[in-house]
């Protein structure tokens, strides 16, 4: 505490965060001290940390304050022209959502109707999407009104709700499969994905075989699948003829997944297909050594062997 006031400023932010790592009660009052008052906006920052990791009712409540207004005293701009209370005020709405402050679901609400708060729509999303019930029905509300951004970035929020509230997301979030926006579909199968509830399989099977996504989303949605240790099951000739068009792929990563999918259940037809993958000596190394890992935990058909 002592040491917050050094006259090095390094060892004020090193003081603050220890602060918070030891989540020390006593220091409360000069943390905040220090976000109103300290010249440098590295102490500031270090100093809101440390409230969201002490995390006390007195600790939330200020963070409370700082996610709604400037602390008095301190300047729009610092000497380099940053504004350093942007810094705190996202610090300060991360540290809300974690700790679950549900009284904070109408500031938080409040806050996305304001144009200085744009910039930190996603920490405000996910924030109450940590909080409660309340706004987690917040967040369902609004998705059937807003731009595809924010409907994209609400549903990634979503998959930081509390698991109980699940089953009351998974409607929704499936009917935005059929979303127009390739960006919007993603985000909700990786969503479902991170829930992996059985009554999304059916929906996602609709969506894997997409041909509207690009690379890098293609990589999100095999992932997912990979993830999710029933869908093999629920995989369709249409899918697995989906797979096949990324074994020659010049990404060795979406390759490498595609592949892992493809021979994810014990099927005869493919085996030929991942011999050939394993001997192909223009891969990489460690995709060749990661095929053949997952070929040996695999396979069981006696009749198909490693030799070739």
């Amino acid at each position: 505490i002592e040491r917050l006031g050094d006259d090095d400023d390094d060892v004020c932010t090193e003081a603050a965060l220890a602060l918070g790592k030891l989540a020390c009660k006593d220091a409360i009052p000069v943390l905040k001290q220090a976000i109103s008052n300290h010249d440098l906006g590295d102490v500031r920052i270090a100093a809101t940390k440390a409230l969201s990791n002490i995390g006390t009712d007195d600790a939330l409540d200020i963070l409370l304050g700082l996610a709604q207004e400037r602390p008095a005293g301190m300047e729009e701009y610092n000497l380099d022209g940053w504004d350093d209370y942007w810094d705190i005020q996202r610090i300060a709405i991360i540290g809300i959502g974690d700790h679950q402050v549900s009284k904070a679901v109408p500031v938080l609400t409040q806050l996305l109707k304001s144009e200085s708060c744009q910039d930190l729509e996603p920490e405000i999303l996910t924030a109450l999407a940590k909080a409660d019930l309340k706004g987690v029905e917040f967040l369902l509300s609004i998705l059937a009104e807003s731009s595809n951004r924010t409907i994209r970035r609400a549903v990634s929020a979503l998959a930081q709700c509390k698991s109980e509230h699940y089953a009351l997301c998974l409607n929704e979030i499936v009917k935005l499969i059929s979303h127009q926006d390739a960006h919007v579909r993603l985000a909700a199968c990786q969503t479902l994905g991170h829930f992996s509830l059985y009554e999304a399989f059916e929906p996602l099977a609709h969506c894997f075989a997409d041909t509207d996504t690009d690379d890098n989303a293609c990589k999100a949605l095999f992932k997912i699948a990979g993830e999710m240790s029933a869908y093999a099951d629920e995989m369709t000739a249409a899918d697995y003829k989906f797979l096949t068009q990324f074994i020659t792929h010049s990404d060795e990563e979406l390759m490498l997944l595609a592949a892992k999918l493809l021979f994810n259940k014990n099927n005869t037809s493919f085996q030929d297909i991942f011999i050939e993958l394993i001997s192909n000596k223009a891969l990489s190394s460690h995709i060749r050594r990661d095929l053949i890992q997952y070929y040996a935990i695999h396979i069981k058909n006696d009749e198909v062997t490693l030799a070739p």
